[in-house]
């Protein structure tokens, strides 16, 4: 990484402004070094966090960093109400200068520049907005228990919502179907949403998430029995287990035991992120 020559021996080294454009430019080429090193490829990519959960009108996503062109920048959290299915979630820029200052031509100016970007819901991309099913996530694959998958390309994130009958739900029920011969789904977070029209009795079975293939099956998580057989409409967040993956997986939904409900009625809305990893 090239840098500025500091002089120290305190002869009146002279700094220009481009020097700390030096220093910044230089910083963000090392930056952007190791992000594509590690991605693989060049492009922009969630670093950490942005996890976005849907709700019944409602989307809220955890604060996260962001990669684009050699810049890292903050995203912080959002919740936003008022969500439609006919929206889409988009990153957009967010800056703002401080620090004002007089120059020595009695000038004033801005110093600081506080360089962001926010989470908004829009019907179509806002100016200078990225959207946010097109972001890659730098893999974190190798932090978790992971089988029978090569190591991973790009991860495009992807989301899906679909809703069933508790009464269909003694059968596995898809969510996301298998995206095909070499690639594998790996979900990254998944809310419920139910609405009883009477109360159901499903003994003592949980809604149980799994990944599936014609020959394999592997644990995601679970809605809890008292999520299931809640009185009220109310929503539920899951994260993921550390579970293992399969090629041309599919994500589906069964009650724990298969057995179909005794009594009651209510829907059950997925909402469903996810990313395709291609091998």
């Amino acid at each position: 990484m090239d840098k500025l020559l500091a002089v120290t021996t305190g002869i009146g080294q002279p700094l220009r402004p481009e020097d700390w454009e030096f220093i910044q430019n230089k910083t963000k080429e090392a930056l952007g070094a190791i992000v594509t090193g590690l991605m693989g490829h060049t492009g922009t990519c969630i670093i950490t966090g942005l996890v976005p959960t849907a709700g019944d009108g409602t989307m809220s996503v955890t604060a996260g960093i962001l990669f684009i062109d050699n810049e890292l920048f903050y995203v912080p959290a959002a919740f936003l109400s008022g969500y439609t299915e006919t929206q889409s979630l988009y990153l957009v820029p967010d800056i703002t200068t401080t620090e004002l200052r007089t120059f020595k031509d009695l000038s004033d100016h801005d110093v600081y520049e506080s360089r962001q970007y926010a989470v908004e819901l829009a019907s179509s991309c806002p100016p200078g907005g990225i959207p946010f099913p097109a972001l890659n996530l730098l893999s974190m694959v190798t932090q978790e228990v992971v089988s029978h998958v090569p190591a991973p390309a790009a991860q495009l994130l992807k989301y899906a919502t679909v809703t069933y009958a508790v009464s269909e739900l003694h059968n596995a029920r898809t969510l996301v179907t298998a995206q095909g011969a070499g690639t594998a789904i790996k979900v990254v977070s998944i809310s419920a949403w139910i609405v009883p029209t009477s109360t159901v009795n499903v003994g003592v079975q949980n809604l149980d998430v799994m990944y599936l293939t014609d020959e394999l099956h592997a644990h995601i998580g679970s809605f809890p029995n008292n999520f299931i057989e809640s009185a009220t409409s109310k929503m539920q967040d899951m994260l993921p287990e550390p579970s293992e993956m399969y090629v041309n997986n599919s994500v589906h939904v069964q009650l724990s035991s298969g057995t179909a409900l005794n009594t009651g009625s209510a829907n059950i809305k997925f909402h469903i992120y996810y990313v395709v990893i291609t091998l």
